[in-house]
């Protein structure tokens, strides 16, 4: 009994002591001991033994940051450092007594995470299955990518789903930690999905905008990595889909499918419509080859073209647009009648300020077209294509190459289309002079918003459906763009999402099967 009331004298007067703390004072305090409180839980668990691994938070304008060569099991609050947001120190551990501590190498890598993705708080960790992740990462062929998908804890990661391709960067590890910074800050600017980064035969940098959601997706990541550890060792690629479970059949799921006959049915497609840009080609493409030509070719091509009866008569529905509601609204340049003093001037500089600002106008598209064809036919421009797309073309339309099939069995022949804002006859010129070669022999169908109309209207995809004489649920659309996947999704389309380089990331909870390439599409 008097041990206990001792316990309880010393607790009240810790009690007293914590409440005449200052407000700014105490929550300070609460914050390095929420960081002890997870450095002695991540040593338990086997993520930072030694001295190793280290732990940031955020708040504020202040980090409060592990010190170097202190047992995290043994850490106590008054062990942190305080940075400002910069990283400089603003209280030095173990000053006052003459013994102060060293700051982490880490620090300079956490800056990177906090300025470059505004974290709230960063984790770094040795587990042993972050090791063991890489050396599957570089069996599988992804030396500098770790990847896995279809496994239930990918849920737990920011931005992804049961279906997607979780993909966390892979960088070579140094002798000194500080010297990762540049590395790691790169691999951060190239992956932004990727919540963390692994360090080869090293560790795991992991944030998130609070210390709950950094450290969720910290054991998330601990708990895929033994996983796909394990599931090597019983053969299994967590890479891939499981057996039977194509990316289609995954994006019927992901939208709602039941399974069944209907989800075997989706998962054989009659017709894989494609995006153009993100999606089979670079996003860059576009932009940075193909406008610049048109804008820097405009106005000599008119001249030279002025003659041809459908050069003329596009020229005259460019001067028609400049006039309508839209154009007016949005600045662009008014063309004067056919006739005045420079109509082609005009009229070129009205092609130019569309093309800059990257405004869907029919008639410019198909000036677009015709210029790029002389482009691509003396070999100035040459398409850009992603080194899965010829594979997957070649797969897709093996089927509508094959020997007529008895009429039970026709239904099940595919067909691969084209469904891009630019025009039909720019499409076909990028894929006919591609740098993989003539690729239009597998494209069945080519459209454009002009003969299936806006990209981003339900209308469009049944359309489609209807021009190629199926039903919206027997296409299976690709895209890069949320808003035409949920276009797609209306008229009743299967909808995957590419996720190739430069691509705008996809809101938490989007709900739509994703993928980094074709290979594994309909394999």
């Amino acid at each position: 009994m008097q041990d206990e009331q001792q316990h309880d004298g010393e607790a009240a007067s810790a009690s007293r002591k914590r409440q005449r703390l200052p407000p700014a004072e105490q929550s300070n305090r609460d914050v390095c001991t929420l960081v002890v409180q997870l450095c002695r839980q991540f040593y338990h668990l086997g993520w930072v033994t030694g001295t190793g691994g280290s732990i940031s938070i955020r708040r504020g304008d202040r980090l409060f940051m592990t010190p170097s060569g202190v047992q995290k099991e043994r850490m106590e609050p008054e062990d942190l450092f305080v940075l400002d947001l910069d990283g400089r120190i603003l209280e030095q551990p173990g000053a006052s007594t003459g013994t102060p501590l060293k700051l982490s190498a880490c620090a300079p890598l956490f800056q990177h995470a906090y300025k470059l993705r505004d974290a709230g708080a960063v984790l770094h960790s040795h587990g042993m299955y972050c090791v063991l992740a890489c050396c599957i990462a570089e069996k599988q062929g992804h030396r500098d990518e770790f990847r896995c998908t279809h496994l239930e804890m990918i849920k737990g990661l920011a931005g992804h789903g049961y279906h997607d391709d979780l993909v966390i960067p892979i960088i070579e590890n140094t002798a000194h930690e500080e010297d990762l910074a540049d590395s790691l800050a790169a691999a951060i600017r190239a992956h932004p999905r990727a919540n963390a980064v692994l360090v080869r035969r090293h560790g795991l940098y992991v944030w998130g905008p609070s210390w709950e959601k950094a450290k969720t997706q910290s054991e998330c990541l601990h708990y895929l990595f033994e996983c796909v550890v394990r599931m090597a060792e019983l053969g299994a690629d967590a890479a891939a889909p499981p057996p039977r479970c194509s990316c289609a059949t995954a994006a019927v799921t992901a939208a709602g499918g039941s399974g069944g006959a209907a989800a075997a049915e989706a998962a054989a497609p009659r017709v894989v419509l494609l995006d153009i840009e993100g999606t089979t080609t670079p996003i860059t493409f576009v932009k940075d080859t193909l406008f610049p030509y048109s804008i820097a070719h405009a106005d000599a091509f008119l001249r030279e073209r002025a003659a041809d009866a459908e050069v003329q008569r596009l020229m005259r529905e460019v001067a028609a647009a400049s006039a309508d509601a839209a154009s007016r609204a949005a600045g662009a340049p008014l063309v004067a009648v056919e006739g005045s003093e420079d109509f082609i001037g005009e009229v070129a500089a009205n092609v130019r300020w569309n093309v800059e600002q990257d405004r869907k106008v029919p008639p410019v598209k198909d000036l677009q077209g015709l210029m790029w064809r002389v482009g691509y036919e003396s070999g100035e421009l040459q398409g850009a294509v992603y080194d899965d797309v010829p594979r997957a073309l070649r797969r897709w339309s093996a089927a509508a190459a094959a020997p007529p099939l008895p009429q039970q069995q026709q239904q099940q022949q595919r067909r691969v289309a084209i469904y891009s804002s630019g025009s039909r006859r720019a499409q076909r010129l990028l894929f006919r002079h591609s740098a993989a070669g003539d690729l239009t022999p597998h494209i069945a169908a080519y459209f454009d918003v002009k003969s299936a109309g806006p990209k981003r209207d339900a209308r469009s995809y049944a359309e489609i459906a209807l021009s190629l004489g199926v039903e919206p649920r027997d296409i299976l659309f690709l895209t890069d763009v949320e808003a035409e996947a949920a276009a797609a999704r209306a008229a009743g389309c299967v909808v995957i999402v590419a996720l190739r380089p430069g691509n705008a990331p996809l809101p938490a909870g989007h709900g739509y099967a994703t993928a980094a390439d074709f290979d594994a599409i309909l394999a």
